[in-house]
């Protein structure tokens, strides 16, 4: 059609099962620790609800259940890491990968869509994937529309940077230690390896491991 881009990108939360599969399409799956999946889904809950927000514990049931939106944490991570394992167009990274080297993963990005990026492009790609740049366009980053208790000050974009990195101090221990063991056991008989990526939660921790540790013994999500 005339004035179609030639490339269009569709976010979604949709876990593989849910989500249609092209062979000309390419899928880039970004994980994160489960604990900081949960304090930002706290905090996304809270932007909605305000003061109907639940009580933390039972969050973290819900999180830990298959009421969980878009299924829970092992089976969206394991259903896309099965999937890269077995299509070469889906590419897995991990979140603490690109917060530690962002230009490697950028790059990594770039390469697996055949894009050669000048330095000038680079450039533009890291200002505008910023938390700086992100926060101050926020509401061009909002997941929901605003509510009747948005005007009590909660933001979608809550940390980032270094802060991102300690989101898990958010998460009273009782709930690190639910999320732990039922993330542990979820994942007990899953090809995604939970102990090269998150040794914390496969040990039973609970206190995830730093952005440069994962880094260093990710390859960028590949196996």
């Amino acid at each position: 059609m005339i004035g179609e881009q030639p490339v269009r990108i569709i976010k979604t939360h949709l876990p593989a099962a849910l989500c249609p599969y092209a062979a000309h399409a390419r899928y880039i799956y970004v994980a994160r620790h489960p604990m900081r999946c949960f304090a930002s889904i706290v905090d996304f809950n809270r932007a909605l609800l305000g003061p109907l927000l639940p009580p933390i514990a039972t969050l973290a049931d819900w999180f830990c259940s298959d009421r969980m939106y878009w299924l829970p944490w092992p089976r969206h991570v394991d259903g896309w890491w099965r999937r890269a394992e077995q299509h070469g167009n889906v590419l897995f990274v991990h979140y603490e990968a690109m917060a530690a080297d962002f230009g490697a993963v950028r790059d990594t990005v770039a390469a697996f869509l055949g894009y050669t990026l000048t330095p000038g492009e680079k450039r533009r790609i890291d200002e505008k994937c910023s938390f700086a740049y992100m926060k101050a366009h926020e509401a061009s980053f909002e997941m929901a529309s605003p509510t009747m208790f948005s005007a009590g000050g909660a933001k979608f974009l809550a940390a980032g940077g270094s802060a991102g990195g300690r989101r898990e101090r958010d998460v009273p221990a009782l709930a690190q230690q639910q999320i732990t063991a039922y993330c542990r056991e979820a994942l007990s008989g899953s090809a995604y390896p939970l102990a090269r990526f998150y040794p914390d939660v496969a040990a039973g921790s609970g206190a995830p491991p730093s952005a440069a540790r994962v880094a260093d013994r990710a390859a960028l999500g590949r196996p």
